[in-house]
């Protein structure tokens, strides 16, 4: 293939996954042969592998003598020895409709359960993202760009290290699953709790992974409900704390009943005072 798109040589290994006949395809442009997405798709491509050498993960649909597919798309960049300043593509087509399908049945249930699917290729950094997970942060369907790098911008600061160690961890194969509570940030400005959980669906031939999928479940009312209890539990342990203080106030003043006892309160609030001097001294301080 060409810099323009245009088809060269075809090697194919099921010719009954080809757009069209060999003989149809050769010297025609993918903007003749293709649907205009589909055409776009592989001018981006050939884009990106003219720039840095090669271009990985784009997915386009194709009508073929079989149906509707999904291919996933490898482009690199060729440098022709007789014609130094020629470009030319090698492209690899991988059928990836029956994967695709399975996605799409993992993402009916999962959004009917009400939570929010994300897929992040490693490789090129795109990170589609479900309806009904920018309907969760407050979003209209596409508002939000589908990239890590815009996912990574909604992350509460305060949660960055949480995420990296769940992430490597799972990555580096020390935790058997990727799982991690953090902070989004919603159209308002305002943050959500979100649990966020992914394995690794793919990946190369060296075993590297280059593509994950996953969840976002909203836990924002579970969060409120610990921070309610863990605040009443704070407040009846202060009282707790209080009463004690009180009791041992008490003891001491029938113990030493000249003595002057003033007891305080872990709130500072005055509880006790047993003695006309200490009163006196108060006074004089006020």
């Amino acid at each position: 293939m060409d810099q323009d798109g245009r088809y060269c040589d075809i090697h194919p290994s099921d010719i009954g996954l080809l757009a069209a006949p060999v003989h149809a395809l050769l010297g025609k442009t993918v903007d003749e042969v293709l649907e205009p997405e589909a055409a776009s798709a592989v001018h981006q491509a050939i884009a990106e592998a003219a720039a840095q050498g090669v271009s990985y993960g784009r997915q386009i649909w194709v009508t073929t003598p079989r149906g509707r597919r999904c291919f996933e798309l490898s482009l690199a960049r060729k440098l022709l020895p007789e014609q130094a300043d020629a470009l030319r593509f090698v492209l690899q087509a991988r059928d990836v409709t029956e994967r695709k399908h399975i996605e799409a049945r993992y993402a009916f249930a999962v959004e009917g359960a009400g939570d929010g699917v994300w897929d992040w290729n490693m490789l090129t950094g795109d990170m589609p993202l479900s309806g009904h997970y920018e309907d969760m942060l407050g979003f209209a369907k596409g508002e939000i760009p589908p990239s890590i790098e815009a996912w990574k911008r909604s992350v509460h600061p305060d949660d960055w290290d949480a995420v990296r160690q769940a992430l490597n961890g799972y990555l580096d194969g020390q935790l058997p699953n990727y799982a991690v509570e953090l902070r989004l940030r919603c159209k308002d400005g305002s943050y959500k709790w979100i649990l966020c959980r992914g394995t690794v669906v793919e990946r190369d031939s060296a075993g590297a992974p280059v593509r994950m999928i996953g969840i976002h479940s909203d836990i924002s009312e579970r969060k409120r409900a610990e921070e309610a209890l863990d605040a009443a539990e704070a407040g009846a342990l202060a009282s707790i704390t209080d009463v004690e203080a009180m009791r041992r106030a008490v003891a001491m003043t029938r113990a030493k009943p000249k003595s002057a006892v003033v007891s305080v309160s872990t709130s500072g609030a005055l509880v006790a005072s047993t003695s006309a001097a200490v009163m006196a001294a108060r006074s004089k301080l006020l």
